[in-house]
């Protein structure tokens, strides 16, 4: 990062799983140089790049895609598209890769009744010729005078279809009041398990965030005596020194 900051080249660490959003190369250059290539490929119709004549044409052909795809305009079209630089963070927001899909859902079943789940609309269907309106069972006791009652009908089908439909209900029920307490009480364990003492981790510093004191963390390791003081190297001829600016993007 040292070496970056004294020759005026800034580094830029993107998110991972990004490159398709925020690469400004993925976004503009590749893209053209690819057809490019293609192009001049085409121009060959017969060439084996295993062989000397097709490495030559290889290079000659990718040489003359590289000047056409890597122009200025290019360049900065990819860097404009993803909303690196001039900086537009709705760019990269309103991609399409990233926004949902807006495909409607599937409507209803017309039998259904509306805010009725299929669970309750047939028991409200049986309940309708059943002899015997039964109430949904919440209690072991409830439960027995329901078979007590149920013994002593003719044993009608939709009756006892109505009755294991309540049965069903009260059982499902019994099953959601568990689950409720059983993530309750495991909101109270996650709760007791913060407030204890545990050992601190060591976070991890943004790269960004590393290379912009980078001056001060060399600063730093010269004190210590980490590193040796190298301020004096910008005059020797051999260390290399570039004015021009230069922008390099590393995706972790």
């Amino acid at each position: 990062m040292y070496e970056c900051f004294i020759n005026n080249i800034h580094l830029l660490f993107l998110p991972p799983h990004t490159s398709h959003v925020l690469q400004p190369l993925d976004q503009s250059v590749f893209g053209t140089l690819k057809t490019a290539y293609g192009k001049q490929l085409g121009y060959h119709s017969h060439w084996d790049c295993s062989t000397v004549i097709g490495k030559r044409y290889f290079i000659i052909c990718y040489s003359k895609a590289r000047q056409a795809a890597l122009t200025k305009q290019n360049i900065i079209s990819g860097w404009k598209y993803t909303g690196l630089w001039p900086k537009n963070m709705s760019r990269p927001l309103l991609n399409p890769l990233l926004r949902e899909n807006t495909t409607t859902p599937a409507k209803q079943s017309e039998e259904v009744p509306k805010g009725v789940s299929h669970a309750d609309a047939s028991i409200i269907l049986a309940s309708q010729s059943s002899a015997v309106l039964w109430s949904t069972p919440r209690r072991r006791d409830e439960l027995r005078d329901h078979f007590t009652l149920y013994n002593k009908l003719d044993g009608d089908v939709t009756t006892r279809r109505l009755l294991f439909q309540k049965v069903a209900k009260g059982w499902d029920e019994k099953d959601h009041q568990l689950a409720v307490a059983q993530r309750k009480i495991e909101a109270l364990e996650a709760e007791v398990a913060v407030t204890r003492a545990r050992k601190r981790k060591k976070v991890k510093m943004s790269p960004n965030s590393k290379f912009a004191d980078i001056v001060a963390i060399r600063r730093a390791q010269i004190d210590a005596g980490d590193v040796d003081d190298d301020s004096d190297k910008s005059g020797d001829p051999d260390y290399p020194r570039d004015d021009a600016s230069c922008i390099i993007v590393v995706v972790e």
